[in-house]
């Protein structure tokens, strides 16, 4: 077969192929899922807002408590103590929120199967 630039167009198919396809079709609508196609990029979107959420979830964690410990810091004189203090309780919260929301996307835990009572 030489391959000269032009594509071959597919062969049509055969009766009996197309009955089925079309039995396919039919079976596929009345399940109610045709014509329910994702927008394209929804999912992307989502995604997008979800790990955009995560990032400002994590400043403000560990921001915060970071701050009022240079607040406290500044207030009692004893810079650098308390922001350290602080910015270690952020850290931690931080990292734990992050975890708790990755493993919340990632779905419900997945058990595995249970064993059937009559093996022996």
């Amino acid at each position: 077969m030489s391959d000269n630039g032009e594509s071959k167009r597919p062969e049509p198919p055969s009766p009996e192929q197309y009955a089925e396809l079309a039995k396919d079709a039919a079976q596929l609508q009345k399940s109610g899922l045709a014509g329910k196609a994702r927008k394209p990029g929804a999912d992307g979107l989502n995604s997008y807002a979800r790990f955009t959420g995560i990032g400002v979830l994590f400043a403000l964690v560990f921001g915060l408590p970071t701050l009022l410990g240079y607040w406290l810091d500044t207030r009692f004189g004893l810079l650098p103590w308390l922001t350290l203090a602080g910015a270690v309780l952020g850290a931690v919260s931080a990292m734990t929120l992050v975890v708790r929301e990755v493993s919340r996307m990632d779905g419900p835990p997945k058990r595995p199967p249970a064993e059937s009572k009559d093996k022996p």
